[in-house]
């Protein structure tokens, strides 16, 4: 079943597409850390057999738990995980899992050239001077029926792999109570760097016990048992319908209390496509 499902993926990724790398790009998406890599367990499951290494391996060498601000209101951030930077994968300016890559690597730039959004993206000074970003991409029909495939499979996994590591399938954080923190341990900043979020918010995790359950779901992909269990689910159709409505409407959110994390119900709008960065 493993090797039937990542190579249908693997079959997308590559069916009809035309763009290739221009040698003069210096592949600032694998090196630059404020550009975001999201991977899911099932990007992790497919470079695990691919490199015959243990997923808990894969992720404790090359990955790292993050937040990424959410594009309509930054106050919230979505907890995630993504590629440590530089990717270990990069080789110069090559990347040598090309075929395996997780699928956010996958669709970049193409789809988000068929939403309109490299025009946003270029507006950001890192994305500025990248070569592919510089003009129309060509992608034919075909490529367009491939990507919205592959788009459709990265969101069921991406909800199903975060309700899997993180019990909820878009784990968001409410960033307010954190900013008074740094705030009161800072008083003289004007402002709060990205990182200083996200290293506040793995204290905390930590703190409550909750990273340590992260990383024994981690751990559990190392077995036969737990691979099992998260690909049963992509056969849920009812479940992951529910699990991506969770994603599109979000109503629940996490905030810190001192020692403790609490839920509350907030509608927070529909979510589109967001930007790679912090």
């Amino acid at each position: 079943m493993l090797e039937s499902y990542f190579h249908y993926r693997t079959d997308l990724a590559k069916a009809h597409c035309l763009l290739q790398c221009p040698e003069t790009c210096d592949a600032p998406g694998c090196w630059s850390s404020d550009i975001i890599v999201e991977v899911t367990a099932f990007d992790l499951i497919g470079l695990s057999q691919v490199l015959d290494m243990p997923v808990s391996s894969l992720f404790f060498n090359y990955c790292c738990v993050g937040i990424q601000g959410l594009e309509f209101n930054p106050r919230y951030k979505r907890l995630l995980l993504k590629l440590a930077k530089p990717c270990h994968f990069l080789h110069k300016t090559s990347c040598t899992v090309h075929d395996s890559k997780p699928l956010n690597c996958v669709l970049f730039p193409e789809y988000h050239q068929i939403n309109n959004l490299l025009s946003t993206f270029t507006k950001h000074s890192i994305f500025s001077k990248v070569p592919c970003l510089q003009g129309d991409i060509i992608i034919s029909s075909e490529r367009r029926v491939a990507l919205k495939k592959l788009r459709r499979i990265g969101r069921i996994e991406k909800a199903v792999s975060c309700y899997f590591l993180f019990g909820s399938p878009s784990f968001i954080i409410d960033s307010k109570p954190l900013h008074r923190e740094l705030i009161k341990d800072h008083p003289k900043k004007r402002s709060i760097s990205a990182r200083e979020y996200e290293r506040l918010v793995i204290k905390k995790l930590k703190g409550i016990g909750l990273y340590n359950l992260i990383m024994d779901s981690v751990v559990e992909l190392d077995t036969h048992r737990g691979i099992e269990s998260i690909f049963n689910t992509l056969d849920q159709d009812d479940f992951v319908t529910s699990l991506l409505e969770q994603v599109i409407k979000p109503e629940t959110i996490y905030t810190f209390k001192e020692d403790r994390i609490k839920q509350l119900r907030r509608k927070l709008g529909p979510q589109a496509v967001t930007l790679m960065l912090f």
